[in-house]
């Protein structure tokens, strides 16, 4: 399955019969992009002599590793179902998540909230279908956006719907990296964000179980189950212009933890200050300007990332006409069907990790 994938290791002499563990050398090239895709392929479709490479794979990455994939999980085979080890807790989550949704119909929706860099957004999800189940709000991002300025609106939304979501959990984006409810980087938001345990606060804020969740991320994976690549296997990257730019990867229906595309750097520059949907705004570009800039940050992507569909979100997508048909790549691009919802209905799926 990992055959188009190149990784070197070398593995220690009393490690040398299984390859279960030694893996002394680095991975090369790409380096965790093309990595976390191996391991990640490896842990869902191997049998368990392959899973020990994997996991030596996912140690090394400091992934969560997991037991391997069942054959139940492949059709028409038999066998047990089993799930990743370690189930997601307020300040864990793991590495790579199964794109589902186990909610049925009847069930009383989910509360998604997305945070962004300039404002918060929240409705209550029926994750049977992916639609809202009643207007979504927006409140202004507030200035400055400290962690707890946007904890007190979090609660605010969170009591606001709780007439329709009950006490269930909720599921929160952020704009920028995630790690086990802590969030690592903070580009378009305030700094004392770096580091800061985001689970634990929006939890004693609420009262409640949250998930938090990368914004493009949960926009991936909202795309994946109910819009734009709905059905399509292989590699899925999800690009949100906005205030900066969002980055998601989905493989073959896991969500990929920890991808960042938005900060490599485009001719000696930090690719959000040159493509961004913002940075459109503030210097008047034109869209034929501003495709060109967002063109030379794709033909970068694309020389380090090889995914079989490209979709963009954000605001700027629903002007998608204006500028999407002059982008030259070499994957197919889709323009995502849920717009602004996307991250709400990625965030109320990514709260069934609670239950």
């Amino acid at each position: 399955e990992a055959s188009s994938f190149f990784v070197r290791v070398r593995m220690s002499p009393q490690d040398g019969r299984d390859g279960s563990g030694g893996l002394q050398e680095g991975v090369h090239g790409v380096g965790n992009v093309v990595a976390t895709t191996v391991a990640t392929l490896l842990l869902s479709r191997t049998g368990a002599a392959q899973h020990r490479w994997a996991r030596a794979v996912c140690e090394t990455l400091g992934m969560a590793t997991a037991r391997p994939r069942s054959t139940a999980d492949t059709p028409g085979r038999p066998g047990p179902s089993v799930r990743t080890t370690k189930a997601a807790n307020a300040t864990k989550s793991a590495k790579a998540v199964k794109v589902s949704t186990t909610a049925a119909r009847g069930e009383r929706p989910t509360l998604g909230i997305d945070i962004g860099g300039t404002g918060i957004k929240a409705a209550p999800v029926d994750l049977a279908t992916g639609a809202l189940t009643c207007e979504r709000v927006r409140i202004e991002t507030p200035r400055p956006s400290t962690p707890q300025a946007v904890a007190k609106i979090v609660a605010e939304l969170a009591a606001r719907f709780a007439p329709d979501t009950g006490d269930g959990p909720i599921g929160i984006t952020f704009p920028g990296v995630v790690k086990g409810g802590i969030t690592k980087t903070a580009a378009n938001v305030d700094k004392a964000w770096l580091d800061c345990d985001a689970a634990s606060l929006f939890a004693k804020a609420t009262g409640r179980k949250v998930h938090v969740i990368n914004d493009a991320q949960a926009a991936a994976m909202a795309e994946v189950r109910f819009g734009a690549a709905k059905g399509r296997p292989g590699i899925v990257l999800m690009l949100t212009f906005g205030t900066g730019i969002g980055s998601g990867l989905v493989i073959d229906g896991h969500a990929i933890e920890g991808v960042e595309f938005g900060h490599l750097e485009v001719e000696g520059d930090d690719a959000e200050k040159l493509a961004s949907a913002n940075v459109r705004d503030e210097q008047g570009l034109s869209w034929k300007d501003w495709s060109k800039r967002v063109n030379k940050y794709l033909d970068l992507l694309e020389t380090v990332l090889w995914a079989d569909v490209i979709i963009v979100g954000g605001g700027v997508s629903e002007k998608a006409d204006k500028w999407v048909p002059r982008l030259k790549t070499r994957a197919p691009i889709l323009v995502a069907k849920m717009h602004n919802e996307a991250g709400i209905v990625g965030a109320a799926m990514s709260a069934q990790l609670m239950r």
